[in-house]
């Protein structure tokens, strides 16, 4: 269930007329929009470090980036965070780098 699914059930149970309520539900559904819009714009705002940027990428979309040092996903990562593809690489170079590596079982 996300955000918006919440705030429409909030106002199916508030009893609002129904012309109230299709006026509430376009205006969240634009609200909704728009912080998706200012979401995407920010994964290329040269304000932040390219960590930051492929952080907020993966929040916006749900997934991590891969350990898989050759994932097609990576220059997509690069392309929607106006990053060039070798930082996004080294960003996933020095996560790999920092995982803590397991040890077999005694």
């Amino acid at each position: 269930m996300n955000i918006t699914d919440i705030h429409l059930s909030a106002l199916l149970n508030s009893g609002t007329a129904q012309s109230d309520y299709r006026t509430q539900v376009c205006a969240l559904v634009a609200a909704t929009k728009a912080q998706r819009q200012r979401e995407l714009s920010e994964l290329s705002s040269q304000q932040l470090t390219a960590q930051q940027r492929i952080y907020n990428w993966e929040k916006l979309h749900g997934v991590k980036l891969p350990l898989k040092l050759n994932h097609p996903i990576l220059a997509v990562v690069a392309s929607n965070t106006g990053l060039a593809l070798v930082q996004v690489k080294t960003e996933q170079q020095q996560r790999i780098a920092s995982k803590p590596v397991a040890s077999p079982a005694p």
